[in-house]
């Protein structure tokens, strides 16, 4: 049986004014504790990363962005499931995660920054220091015989030199060596045999970076 022509083909809903503003109150409160949790794991994750635990960071950010959605329904706060709305809340999430993460390894609160080698020096008389040749990237050509050397870290934060080992490419020797740190010089001595690959270690640390960590370059006698 046919409609009646005066029956609408579509009826419009009754527009709910109330349950509209009560939906985005509630959809505010949800940004605002998202933004919040984002903060705070945020800054938790750059503690873990400090300590060594890089890939618990990102697991807690992951187990978070899962169960956002319940995290949030947890504060008594309804939260929408509309599909853009849950976007919304994971994009926020994310973006203020990964600022408080960035602002949390950057100074004035740390230092995360690791120093750089630039080219070891020989000491060819009391007062004069020439650069050593390099092999290939980041090894260089010693002398054989006991020298001194000296090396220059570059960096950008402050650091502080805590160890100085070696240790052959084929095994077998190590040791520690006897250094001064001045002027963002290493100074050190050693004796250099034939056709022996040394790999140097210098071990640093900065700012709420611990333990300490190794920067290496290589000398080929």
């Amino acid at each position: 049986m046919a409609k009646p022509k005066d029956t609408p083909l579509f009826q419009e809903p009754e527009f709910d004014e109330k349950e509209y503003l009560t939906s985005e109150k509630e959809r505010a409160r949800a940004v605002i504790l998202i933004f919040f949790i984002g903060a705070v794991s945020g800054l938790i994750a750059g503690y873990l990363q400090l300590q060594g635990y890089v890939v618990f960071s990102v697991l807690l950010m992951i187990a978070i962005l899962v169960f956002l959605s319940k995290i949030v329904g947890f504060f008594g706060i309804r939260v929408s499931e509309r599909t853009s709305h849950k976007v919304i809340n994971s994009a926020v999430f994310i973006l203020t995660w990964l600022v408080f993460w960035i602002i949390f390894l950057n100074p004035p609160l740390n230092t995360v920054s690791a120093p750089q080698i630039s080219t070891p020096q020989i000491q060819t008389s009391s007062d004069h220091w020439t650069n050593l040749t390099a092999s290939s990237s980041n090894i260089y050509n010693g002398q054989i015989g006991s020298h001194s050397y000296r090396v220059d870290l570059t960096y950008r934060y402050p650091v502080n030199v805590t160890d100085f080992t070696w240790h052959s490419t084929g095994g077998g020797s190590s040791g520690k060596l006897h250094y001064a740190f001045h002027n963002d010089y290493i100074y050190f001595n050693y004796t250099g045999s034939v056709n022996l690959e040394i790999i140097f270690q210098v071990y640093w640390t900065s700012q709420n970076i611990s333990p300490s960590q190794p920067l290496t370059f290589e000398m080929v006698f």
